[in-house]
Formats: C-alpha cells, sequence, structure tokens
C-alpha cells in the first residue's frame, strides 16, 4: 500500500558508518503521554485527545547553530533545521508534490468517507490541514519532533510533537491511511517503523510514503560521475547517514512493506526536471518548482550533514556558494547548448584570398582605420582594419532604404563593408520575395527569407467606399479601407477642418469613375504584355547577376528554385509556360 519511486534512492558505496547520534534519557518529563487501552470503545477524537498533555516550555528552546535553528525536543535526532526558511522550502515541495500529482493529496484509495488519518512527520503541517479540510467528518492527526504548525488548523485536525519511531504508539488505532511525506530516508529503522504503522491500521488500511529522489540524473547519459550537482548531493546524503539515518538514498520501501505483512504494494514513478528548460507547460512549472526547492535546500543541506563529515566552516560555505554559482548553468544545460552554439571554424586554401579581398572572416567590431577615413590607406584591401567612410562611421552597416544584401545571404558580397545594404540577418528587413511578386506564390512558402507582400495591399483604396458606400462590395477591384467618421463632420461642421485628427471626412464627388469588377483571370494581350516585359527585365539583368548567380548554380547542380530564371509563370490553378 504504497506510492512512491522504485528508484527514489541512489546508491552510494560508504563502508564504516558511524553514528553520531544516541538517544537521550529526555522523555516524558518533556512530553508525557497516557493511554489506556480499556477505553478502547470511545470515540476517536476523545480517544486522540485524551493520549497527551500540553507542551512544556522546554519544547520552544530551540538550538540556534551556524545560523540556522533547530527543534529542541529530542535534540539532535533530525539534521535539517526548522526555521522560517526550511518551512518555506517545505511549503514549496508540498505544492511541487500536489501538482505532480495532479491536484491529489494522496494516491490510496481509502474511500469518500474515511475515519482517521495520520501525518507522521507533518513538519508545517500543510498536508493534514489540507486533508482535513477536504475530509471534514475525518478526525486527522499530525506528529513532528517541532512545534511549528499554524495555529489555526480545522477544528478536525490535531497536531502532536513526539516521535514517530517511538515504539509507544500514543495516537490510537484502525487508521484509515498512515502518510509519509520526506520521511524514508530519515529513519533509523524503516523496517520497525513500517511494522508498527501495519499493527495501527484497520483492515483495508493503507500506508503511503511520498518522497523526492535528490540523486540527479540525465536522460541522455552525459552527466559525469563528478558533475557538482552529483557531488553535492551525494556529499550531503554521506552526512546524514552519520545520524543514523543509514537508510538514506539505499533502502527500498516497498520491500519494507512487504515484509511487514502489507498486500498489494505498488509503486508509483514520476520524473521532474530541474529548472524550466523543458518545452511542455506543465513540466516547465514543475522545473521552476524543484529549483527553488533545491536551492532552498542548499542551506539547509550544508549545515549539520557536511559537519558530520568533518568539513570546515569555510569548506562548507565554498561548497554551498560554488554548487548556488554553478547550478543555473548547469540546469539550464540543455538550452545553452543550442542557444549559444559555435560553428566550427575552417580553413581553406582560399581563405587567406577572401580575407584580404572581401574582409570575409574578419570581426565586425574590428577598429576602424584612421587613414582611410583621412583619405588614404596604404594596406589598401589588406589592412586588418575597417575601412568606411565618415557618412558610415556612426552606422557601419546602414545601407539603402535599411534593406538585407541578398548576395550576402547566399555567402558572399563582392563589395564587402562598401556594400549599400545591411549584412546582417533582420527579417524586418529583407527585401521582397521577387517570386513571390510575380508569380503570387512562393515555392519556398513559410521558410522564405524574404518578404511576402500581400497584392490586395497594393490596390488603391476605393473612393466610393470612403464616400459611404460601394456598389460592387467585395466584388470591387479596389481596397475597401474601414476609417472611423468624424462625428463633429457627420452632425453638420467640424472645427477641425482639414486637420481634423477625430475621423475621415467623407466627400461627394459627381466626377467619380464607375467601379470595376475584380479580374479573376487577365486578358490575353495583358499576359502577353506581361510576358513581355518580364524577358526585357531578364535580358538586362542578365549580364549584372551572371558573375553573382553562376558559381551558385554550379556548386547546387542545376537550374533550380529562384537561381535558376526557370519561365515558368502561375496564376491560380492555371499554368502557362514559354521555353528557352
Amino acid at each position: 500500500m504504497q506510492d512512491t519511486d522504485d528508484h527514489s534512492f541512489s546508491l552510494i558505496s560508504e563502508p564504516g558508518i558511524e553514528t553520531i547520534y544516541t538517544p537521550t534519557d529526555q522523555g516524558t518529563d518533556e512530553y508525557e503521554f497516557v493511554f489506556d487501552d480499556s477505553r478502547s470503545d470511545c470515540s476517536h477524537q476523545d480517544d486522540a485527545s485524551s493520549c497527551c498533555t500540553s507542551l512544556t516550555p522546554s519544547v520552544f528552546d530551540y538550538e540556534h547553530s551556524y545560523g540556522r535553528r533547530f527543534h529542541a525536543y529530542l535534540g539532535g535526532r533530525y539534521p535539517l533545521p526548522n526555521d522560517e526558511g526550511e518551512q518555506c522550502r517545505e511549503l514549496v515541495e508540498h505544492l511541487l508534490m500536489e501538482q505532480l500529482m495532479d491536484g491529489r493529496h494522496f494516491l490510496s484509495d481509502i474511500g469518500d468517507e474515511p475515519q482517521r488519518i495520520i501525518d507522521l512527520g507533518t513538519g508545517n503541517g500543510a498536508w493534514a490541514i489540507d486533508v482535513a479540510d477536504l475530509y471534514p467528518s475525518t478526525t486527522v492527526i499530525g506528529t513532528d519532533l517541532s512545534p511549528i504548525q499554524c495555529n489555526s488548523t480545522p477544528p478536525n485536525a490535531s497536531m502532536f510533537v513526539e516521535d514517530c519511531e517511538d515504539p509507544y504508539w500514543a495516537n490510537g488505532h484502525n487508521f484509515d491511511l498512515v502518510h509519509f511525506r520526506g520521511m524514508a530516508g530519515f529513519l533509523l529503522d524503516l523496517d520497525a517503523m513500517v511494522a508498527n504503522a501495519h499493527e495501527h491500521i484497520k483492515g483495508g488500511g493503507w500506508i503511503e510514503f511520498q518522497d523526492f529522489d535528490y540523486t540527479v540524473r540525465c536522460d541522455d547519459g552525459t552527466m559525469q560521475k563528478d558533475d557538482p550537482l552529483r557531488v553535492f548531493f551525494e556529499t550531503c546524503a554521506q552526512g546524514i547517514r552519520k545520524y543514523g539515518c543509514t537508510n538514506f538514498g539505499r533502502k527500498d520501501v516497498r520491500k519494507s512493506m512487504i515484509s511487514a505483512g502489507f498486500l498489494q504494494a505498488q509503486v508509483v514513478t514520476k520524473k521532474v526536471p530541474i529548472s524550466c528548460w523543458p518545452k511542455d507547460e506543465g513540466l516547465k512549472d514543475l522545473g521552476i518548482l524543484m529549483e527553488a526547492n533545491i536551492l532552498e535546500l542548499i542551506g539547509s543541506m550544508s549545515v549539520k550533514p557536511l559537519i558530520a563529515l568533518g568539513m570546515s566552516d569555510e569548506e562548507r560555505e565554498e561548497m554551498a556558494c560554488v554548487f548556488r554559482a554553478i547550478m543555473p548553468a548547469a540546469v539550464e544545460s540543455p538550452a545553452s547548448a543550442i542557444l549559444n552554439h559555435s560553428a566550427t571554424p575552417y580553413s581553406f586554401r582560399f581563405s587567406p584570398f577572401l580575407r584580404q579581398t572581401y574582409q570575409v572572416g574578419l570581426s565586425p567590431d574590428r577598429p576602424v582605420c584612421k587613414a582611410f577615413q583621412s583619405g588614404h590607406c596604404p594596406n589598401g584591401t589588406r589592412c586588418p582594419e575597417r575601412h568606411v567612410s565618415d557618412s558610415k562611421t556612426s552606422q557601419p552597416t546602414g545601407g539603402l532604404n535599411s534593406l538585407v544584401c541578398k548576395h550576402w545571404l547566399r555567402g558572399l558580397c563582392k563589395k564587402g563593408e562598401h556594400c549599400e545594404f545591411l549584412h546582417e540577418y533582420n527579417l524586418r528587413k529583407m527585401p521582397e520575395c521577387n517570386f513571390f511578386m510575380r508569380n503570387g506564390y512562393c515555392s519556398n512558402g513559410d521558410e522564405c527569407l524574404y518578404l511576402h507582400i500581400d497584392p490586395q495591399s497594393r490596390l488603391p483604396p476605393c473612393p466610393h467606399y470612403d464616400m459611404g458606400f460601394c456598389p460592387l462590395g467585395p466584388n470591387c477591384s479596389k481596397k475597401h479601407v474601414r476609417r472611423k467618421l468624424c462625428v463633429f463632420y457627420l452632425a453638420g461642421f467640424c472645427p477641425d477642418g482639414p486637420e481634423c485628427k477625430e475621423g475621415a471626412h467623407p466627400k461627394w464627388s459627381k466626377d467619380l469613375e464607375k467601379p470595376t469588377l475584380k479580374s479573376e483571370e487577365k486578358k490575353e494581350d495583358d499576359m502577353r504584355m506581361e510576358f513581355a516585359q518580364d524577358d526585357m527585365d531578364r535580358q538586362r539583368d542578365q549580364p549584372r547577376d551572371r558573375d553573382r548567380d553562376d558559381g551558385g548554380r554550379h556548386q547546387r547542380g542545376g537550374h533550380g528554385g529562384h537561381g535558376g530564371r526557370g519561365k515558368w509563370r502561375g496564376r491560380g490553378g492555371r499554368y502557362r509556360g514559354r521555353g528557352h
């Protein structure tokens, strides 16, 4: 009766663990328990309320050391602090677990009307309070070594300070659910704890462990054994085992349940990312919560667990600081490897020629040549500095209409830095796609780097529509632009006149031409004239572009695409062709 991770604990070889925690004689003088088996016929609430006394002040005499606060009852039993920072971390862990379980508080099938539920190691009591609100008629008990729970608990919830591993079970019998969260690794004797819980649940009752495995793993196997994330948590695990928690990172909880007599032992395993690198929104939210949980856990783990290993204060602080510094880079490495990708440098025999003649491969941030600005540079094209005129010094990448150079996009612009167009990848300043402009479509589709301008945007506005009504409606050959009309003009007079900014002033004119219908297909004469104009354009552009385009076509081995100067033209669903 358990839902936890089958691989929740890493196996770290550590021979000869020395236990530094020994139980003290502190007992009933701090917290007295009175339980009489003869009163088993009483109600559960009465049974629970009669088994303890009020807290004594010594329970609040917390241990303050190394800048953190630790529990006082059975001092030294639990190696992690109980201050506000740790309580915030437990709350984040609670939210993370709730989201990981799709909003459910547990996975055990306890029915719709459970009678008694106990949360051992409740911490800040968030889980017990939520369950008490969910089941108002259920008695919910939470126990912990620290009295840090909220005072405003539901009437059916009770919080007690006790050691859950005490053989004397002071909380009654017949529990529908015994719940542990983050406790499996901190129990001194997991087998005895599970066996004791088995004796106090009712027939058909459940026990559930919810634990995170803080052994960092990597799906693609690229994480090294000496990875800082892995080393930090393995080191802390060894320190926690020094406190007698020998099961931390090792014990299979399922085996302990089967040994205690539980049936239908189940295991639910879920992966949790670190940081927000996943594309899935749900995993991204889990990663954000887990990152916040781990960053706060660093401070809690780097105190007593590392001190138990004999580390000095300087070594502990250095290890924690290094871990905090490298963790953002480590958890974001999948995205960083893509965003910060650098191409492998190549070198060819003609590379020096391109570098000296066309400045290809030189840094764009290199200094400007002062000799060239003064009038003449003796090094000419071999100068390692930038040759820009005074007008381009302030904006060396400026150019004609601020458009990107198409030859630079293809790989080489012979003008180099003297080109009047931009030499940069800027999708907002790309030239218009000539193929799309002539044919109405582009073979490259959405992957085309050039601008695809809608032909409808080039149409002139319809004057009839501007006056208020166009009889042809959507069949008009001109563009119908919706404009906000001036309310003052519609009322009869606008004091701003032509300079009005409130809206348009429609005017009636008797000299307007009649609107014309859209022509779905061009006339034969228009098509013939357009083909002739295309031939003239190609003949005019051929001498100028031959040197630039021939090399690229020969390397690609054909004349396909835009660079091939094909003679096919398309209009709608019809195609007409002219041979060479």
